[in-house]
């Protein structure tokens, strides 16, 4: 823990925007990568795996640059993330992240301005532990304002309405709803006593759980109908 706060604290003078909370940070679970951060008032709560407690201090660098990067709302830097992912897999070689992605040919996952792997490889990352096999990723043909994401488990397929990749959507907005329609293949729908549950109470507590919760909610709530 020790050399954890020492490494935080280098970065936070690298990103002072930060500097206005006060940080807790816990290596948690077991046997695992999971690596996770909550914002309540003005406190960060940063949740490490408890393998990383061996992880050398390039990987636990790159892993708080990441998450300070997020908290100071800067633009995902793809040369970090991928560094940081090749050396998850040098460093914990067992856990076998990485899964083939099945393609389909008129659905693709760069955007003009937001890539969905990008995103779903960190989000899998961060929440899930790497378990996520990746689904076809993809942006809607049409603009929908009424349909903003779906996961499709017959065809493993996951759209999100192409109204979002703009330049003024914000990429906590983005992330969000992916984070949402991840939540889909962990909890899938469920038959109820006359209807068919989609979003039960463990996935809404799972949604809930996400630090954009709020914002995303918010800024949609205001702006949806304007993008």
């Amino acid at each position: 823990m020790h050399t954890l706060t020492g490494l935080l604290n280098q970065k936070l003078m690298i990103y002072p925007c930060a500097g206005k909370y006060h940080f807790r940070l816990d290596y948690s679970g077991r046997n695992s990568l999971a690596i996770r951060f909550s914002i309540r008032l003005n406190t960060v709560t940063i949740s490490l795996g408890n393998l990383f407690v061996i992880a050398s201090p390039e990987l636990l660098s790159l892993i708080l640059e990441r998450i300070l990067r997020r908290i100071c709302r800067l633009e995902a830097d793809l040369g970090l993330n991928k560094r940081m992912t090749e050396l998850i897999g040098l460093e914990f070689p067992e856990t076998g992240r990485t899964k083939p992605t099945r393609t389909v040919e008129h659905y693709t996952p760069a955007g003009r301005y937001f890539d969905l792997k990008e995103i779903f490889e960190r989000l899998n990352l961060d929440w899930f532990r790497g378990s996520l096999s990746c689904p076809t990723l993809g942006w809607s043909k049409y603009v929908s304002r009424r349909r903003l994401g779906f996961y499709d488990q017959q065809r493993n397929l996951m759209v999100i309405s192409r109204i979002f990749d703009q330049k003024n959507v914000p990429p906590q907005v983005v992330e969000f709803i992916v984070f949402h329609e991840m939540l889909h293949i962990v909890f899938p729908s469920e038959k109820g006593r006359s209807r068919r549950i989609v979003h039960s109470r463990e996935f809404r507590r799972a949604e809930r759980s996400h630090p954009f919760y709020d914002f995303a909610e918010t800024w949609l709530q205001k702006n949806l109908h304007r993008i």
